[in-house]
């Protein structure tokens, strides 16, 4: 075998792995987005009959977390680079990042997603424009 001949060989094998790299990928169910997103979700808390206001500044400070509020309307800006997957944008991620568990407002609780009845809770994958109603008794 010549030097051109492994050349040629090492070269058919890069691109065999590559491909079969970029197919597994591809169909991989988990993975939103492969070159980031910039997405925003509305999120309402209420206890009782009181509206619960979502801090400014959760996930900011040093670095800038990929989940986080710049402003207390309840505006949840996600904003990831690279591979995106739904345990990235899952709910529960605004609460770790605010250092406040979901329960901690009760344990009663109901949950609508632009107006829709869900039992996901903290495992919902936010979505670009969510609207995000969580209510406790």
């Amino acid at each position: 075998m010549n030097t051109k001949q492994i050349y040629i060989g090492i070269t058919a094998l890069i691109i065999v792995l590559l491909g079969w790299s970029y197919l597994i990928r591809a169909n991989d169910p988990t993975i939103i987005a492969y070159h980031g997103i910039h997405w925003h979700s509305s999120l309402t808390i209420k206890v009782g009959s009181t509206t619960i206001p979502v801090p400014a500044g959760i996930g900011l400070g040093i670095s800038e977390k990929p989940i986080h509020t710049h402003d207390a309307t309840g505006k949840i800006h996600m904003e990831f680079s690279g591979v995106v997957h739904n345990s990235d944008l899952m709910l529960k991620n605004v609460f770790k990042e605010w250092g406040k568990p979901m329960d901690s407002f009760g344990s009663n609780i109901t949950m609508t997603v632009n107006n829709a009845t869900s039992t996901e809770y903290g495992n919902y994958v936010m979505r670009d424009g969510d609207k995000i109603v969580l209510k406790f008794n």
